[in-house]
């Protein structure tokens, strides 16, 4: 990725970029990972043509209003069945290199981390592709076993800051020198080593290894300006998807589901609250996996044991476990007593 940024000429050229080791195990907490963009399916006219065409996902027949984040025309984007066929085909409509691409919001341009493009779409959103920028540096000592720092992925191999929590220590940098580090900054190294093809658990881990009183370097990358600075577009109103159709999108297709209503979505963010005890980061769409689990096992001991089998990685002990079960179970409890209630007689 370096290699290919333009530097000014008579700048002090950086350090090379060590890569980071690399685990061939996708499946292993922190692994690193490559993902392969799915081939499409194409129409074929002739039946012998279609009997010979390679099997592969179904391209689900909608699109979605799409723009850059600082600026252009509007496009209509289809025809993916992952993220990172989504990046693909914006590239593709704006003839802009694929990997410059560093995430999605939805409804905004803005960089607004609470409406990131997740594995979620309804029909209604527009999304906002958000490109690299300027390139920045900032050195700061860890101070504390937790930096204060909440990480995601775009699902595509590239880490950014989501959210940085007041009174840590990266707060105390921000608040140091201003926009020193900002939600939305893309981690592009850490103490020269390159992070890329990985998910925001490696460094998350990787951070989380290093001792206290270590001296730490954030390469970052913000994402490019508005062309038009302090002009801002009339942001698109979301009447909300609760109770609709919404797109699931997962690493190997898109699909129609109905979407989460508000009381399954508490039930999410709670359950990110326990990953958040447990891993130190609220990740929801780890939450999403555990809900949607709990959701299709008959009782406790089945839970644990699908808990255990699909997340086997993640090593969750038996308290933790049980608090997510404590969660679903009284959400259960509560949709079936409002059930009763509908049907008692007046």
């Amino acid at each position: 990725m370096a290699a290919g940024m333009n530097y000014m000429p008579g700048r002090r050229r950086r350090p090379a970029l060590q890569t980071y080791s690399i685990q061939h195990n996708p499946d292993g907490l922190g692994d690193f990972f490559k993902y392969r963009s799915t081939p499409v399916q194409r129409n074929l006219s002739d039946a012998a043509a279609d009997e010979e065409a390679p099997s592969g996902p179904e391209v689900q027949p909608f699109s979605f209003a799409c723009e850059l984040a600082h600026g252009s025309k509007q496009v209509r984007v289809s025809g993916f069945t992952s993220i990172p066929d989504l990046y693909k085909r914006i590239a593709e409509l704006f003839r802009i290199e694929e990997r410059n691409i560093m995430y999605c919001t939805l409804d905004t341009s803005n960089v607004d981390m609470e409406k990131l493009l997740g594995n979620q779409l309804a029909f209604n959103h527009t999304i906002y592709a958000h490109v690299r920028g300027q390139t920045k540096e900032v050195r700061f000592t860890k101070k504390a076993e937790k930096l204060g720092i909440t990480l995601a992925d775009n699902k595509a191999g590239r880490v950014f800051i989501k959210r940085i929590t007041p009174g840590s220590v990266l707060d105390e940098v921000v608040r140091a020198r201003a926009d020193s580090v900002t939600p939305g900054d893309m981690i592009e190294c850490i103490n020269g080593r390159a992070f890329f093809q990985c998910r925001h658990l490696d460094v998350m881990y990787y951070l989380k290894a290093l001792p206290i009183g270590s001296d730490i370097v954030f390469r970052l990358i913000s994402p490019e300006k508005s062309l038009l600075p302090g002009i801002s577009k009339r942001q698109k109103q979301s009447s909300g998807i609760f109770g609709r159709q919404t797109i699931r999108i997962t690493a190997t297709k898109a699909e129609i589901i109905a979407a989460l209503n508000e009381e399954q979505t508490l039930v999410v963010k709670q359950m990110a609250e326990i990953v958040d005890e447990f891993l130190g980061i609220a990740d929801e769409e780890l939450a999403q996996t555990v809900f949607d689990i709990a959701n299709t096992s008959s009782d406790r001991e089945e839970f644990l044991q699908n808990l255990q089998k699909h997340l086997s990685a993640f090593n969750f002990p038996q308290k933790i476990a049980l608090k997510f079960w404590w969660v679903y179970e009284t959400y259960e409890a509560a949709v079936i007593n409002r059930r009763k209630q509908e049907l008692s007689p007046k």
